[in-house]
């Protein structure tokens, strides 16, 4: 257990299932069993391999083969198990909208963690705060945020921690904030190719600026049709339930500025529908 998972749970009291304690420690022990199947099979290999080049011979070349096989295998069964089971975790919050539920994944696994200079420590933190912040547990968030200094000085940490800055700032409408912290992100514009995981939540957050600004402005309808136009530029590319949730939340709100009840009604019936346990869908009831 390492000092930044203790720090985790100082600052912010999450409480861990019975249901994912179980899954992260079933993954946690097949993990282990691959790498040292894995490790025990390298050996076995070059001891085989010594022989084969003392004294050659058929059997040993034989045998190295299916070394080398079971070494792939062993490799391969590791990777599955370890994208099957992120890919839960994941899916958790972006298909069935249920943010606790990832967190409680999150922290089953990193329980097991005893990486205290790991490079994930970073996404770690960012991703312990976006669940907080969607299940609309705001002031945690914040608790979080002091941690990526600490821990996480990389830039690429610290472009998580603007994002995360920039979303609660957009969400308390703190213009200012707002400005000062997606000042920072676009100097990232041409550094993030658009197969990274961060690329559509980048271009999602810079437009916070504009939309609160036409929001502050009153310019419902204006800021109503730019969503809508980056909904359906979104919606080609394929998106995420989640994805579609914030997004109908933010046209409800749109809608109700505009005094439009109709499309109002539409959205809001959709964020209740397939909201989960986001905050989104207590914004709306």
């Amino acid at each position: 257990m390492t000092q930044q998972y203790q720090d985790i749970l100082s600052n912010v009291n999450i409480e861990i299932g019975a249901e994912e304690r179980r899954i992260a420690d079933r993954y946690y022990r097949i993990a282990i069993m691959l790498k040292a199947v894995d490790l025990v099979v390298l050996v076995v290999m070059l001891t085989a391999l010594g022989a084969y080049l003392r004294k050659g011979g058929c059997v040993i070349e034989r045998i190295l083969l299916v070394l080398y096989w079971a070494m792939f295998a062993t490799y391969f069964f590791y990777i599955l198990n370890k994208r099957l089971y992120f890919r839960k975790i994941k899916n958790s919050l972006l298909t069935d909208c249920d943010p606790l539920r990832m967190l409680s994944c999150i922290m089953a696994l990193l329980s097991h963690s005893n990486r205290k200079k790991s490079r994930s420590w970073g996404l770690h933190f960012y991703n312990v705060g976006t669940c907080l912040y969607y299940a609309g547990r705001f002031e945690d968030v914040r608790k979080i945020l002091p941690l990526f200094p600490q821990y996480c000085p990389a830039a690429a940490d610290r472009f998580k921690y603007e994002l995360l800055c920039a979303r609660l700032a957009y969400h308390e409408r703190n213009e200012q904030a707002l400005y000062t912290h997606c000042n920072y992100l676009s100097g990232w514009a041409g550094r993030l190719g658009k197969r990274d995981f961060l690329y559509d939540i980048y271009r999602e957050t810079m437009q916070y600026p504009t939309l609160l600004r036409m929001e502050k402005d009153g310019a419902w309808q204006q800021a109503y049709e730019m969503l809508r136009q980056a909904d359906a530029a979104n919606e080609r590319s394929g998106r995420s339930m989640l994805s579609r949730v914030k997004s109908n939340f933010l046209l409800y709100r749109m809608a109700k500025g505009m005094g439009d009840e109709r499309r109002a009604a539409y959205h809001r019936d959709f964020v209740l529908q397939n909201g989960g346990s986001l905050w989104y869908r207590q914004g709306v009831e």
